[in-house]
């Protein structure tokens, strides 16, 4: 990745067709293998990315956090969520406290750039009139003394 962005690769670029378009930033949140993925984010996101970039009528962050939330309760896109934490932690619009994102503790979106400080957890809270989930809450806490750093509502 750093070799591409060396030679002058522009995070932000859309290729495609006329059927479809891509963007690295985009296909970074395909990645399922450990840390790679977030690594990566990160990398691209330090050297001019932008989150709030559009591919087909939907930001790079807007897709990921609907993709997180849409198939959390079956847990298949959980490996998404240190992805979505890294997209939020670079997004100015986001990552302060809002309705979406709430940080706790004295911690800023700075701690939340780096993966190995944080974990995470699924909270679902349900309503039987709602079906099984009607709400999921991402807790992230503190690796080394497990105080809550931010929750995802």
């Amino acid at each position: 990745m750093q070799l591409l962005l060396d030679y002058g690769m522009n995070p932000n670029d859309v290729v495609g067709t006329k059927y479809w378009e891509d963007n690295i930033m985009w296909s970074m949140q395909y990645v399922d293998y450990e840390d790679v993925g977030s690594k990566c984010i990160s990398l691209l996101l330090e050297n001019g990315g932008d989150v709030n970039t559009v591919i087909e009528n939907v930001s790079v962050i807007g897709d990921i956090i609907t993709k997180v939330f849409f198939d959390l309760s079956e847990c298949q896109e959980s490996y998404r969520i240190p992805h979505m934490i890294t997209y939020i932690a670079y997004d100015e619009e986001t990552n302060t406290d809002t309705d979406f994102i709430k940080m706790k503790n004295g911690y800023t979106p700075e701690f939340l750039k780096v993966q190995n400080n944080y974990r995470w957890d699924v909270e679902f809270i349900s309503r039987a009139d709602q079906g099984p989930y009607d709400k999921a809450i991402i807790h992230i806490f503190d690796r080394t003394n497990g105080i809550e750093v931010a929750e995802i509502l």
